[in-house]
């Protein structure tokens, strides 16, 4: 195989790979062990409003906000061996003073001879998703310091499902949200449980299970993730969390709350895949030139 032959095709990889990075909607980063910024795609700037030539100069630690900097120091000074990397989640300090809170997904690289020398990751901006946790731990205060306005704060929730249940898994309650979210009216399901509507038959039991174990023990549940279907059949994400609630001269109910995850969980899954081919892209820039064979170097850039 030619060397001129081989160089171009390395180039053209290498241009792909480089719009792939430059066009993601996250950033794509690697860093050294110590957490030293290598290398930043296009996205890293518009997410920080830190320029690029400024985060290769920089780390993780020092553009963390100051009650994260311990966070990320102590994420370094762990080796992972033998595990796999937990998520990372920090808030960046932009140049305005601005704090942007980030979800970081890494994998190690590693030399020939299998020692890691570097991470490479993903990097996703999560404001949406904090206002939301906060508008409904918001609402939870409130519910829990204010009973007598709790219809209508439930009521008047935006972007938030909220639902009361009896200890029978009966709808006692159904917020206007609810039914944007589910497709179904107050008058479909209130008296009525939700089976055969909502959640797979597994699921269903489950979450009756939750129900009643909020009433009978008093206590809130962890917030959870379940898949749900909607009305019109369409397969939703929600993030749940689920409460109890007592008021004077009435039966205990359990209270569940609802945000639409589906987009953060399709994000997950979109951070996985791009990692993955990170990683080929990875194998391939290492070994393209080194292949003999032309045919042998257009099947593997095919497979990757």
């Amino acid at each position: 195989m030619r060397v001129e032959t081989a160089k171009e095709v390395s180039r053209l990889a290498d241009k792909h790979y480089q719009s792939f990075l430059d066009n993601s909607p996250d950033i794509v980063f690697t860093i050294d062990l110590n957490g030293q910024f290598l290398y930043v795609n296009k996205t890293a700037q518009k997410i920080t409003g830190i320029p690029a030539p400024k985060l290769l100069k920089s780390s993780l630690h020092k553009i963390s906000a100051p009650e994260y900097k311990e966070v990320v120091k102590k994420f370094f000074k762990n080796d992972f061996k033998g595990k796999s990397i937990p998520f990372l989640e920090v808030e960046i300090l932009g140049p305005n003073g601005k704090q942007v809170p980030l979800e970081i997904h890494m994998e190690r690289i590693k030399d020939r001879t299998g020692k890691v020398v570097e991470f490479q990751g993903i990097a996703r901006d999560i404001s949406k998703r904090r206002k939301a946790m906060e508008e409904i731990n918001h609402l939870y205060k409130e519910v829990e310091t204010a009973k007598t306005g709790f219809k209508s704060t439930l009521d008047n929730a935006t972007n938030i499902a909220i639902q009361g249940f009896n200890i029978r898994g009966e709808v006692v309650y159904w917020n206007r949200f609810s039914e944007k979210l589910f497709g179904y009216t107050e008058k479909n399901v209130k008296g009525n449980s939700l089976k055969g509507k909502i959640f797979s038959e597994k699921d269903e039991d489950e979450y009756r299970k939750l129900l009643s174990n909020t009433i009978k023990n008093r206590k809130s549940s962890p917030k959870k993730e379940w898949d749900i279907t909607t009305k019109k059949g369409e397969k939703k994400n929600v993030l749940c969390h689920v409460f109890p609630a007592v008021f004077p001269g009435q039966e205990p109910i359990a209270v569940a709350m609802y945000i639409d995850n589906t987009e953060s969980k399709e994000a997950r899954e979109k951070i996985d895949e791009m990692l993955r081919q990170l990683e080929s892209f990875s194998s391939i820039s290492a070994d393209i030139l080194s292949i003999e064979e032309e045919e042998e170097l257009f099947e593997r850039i095919s497979q990757a």
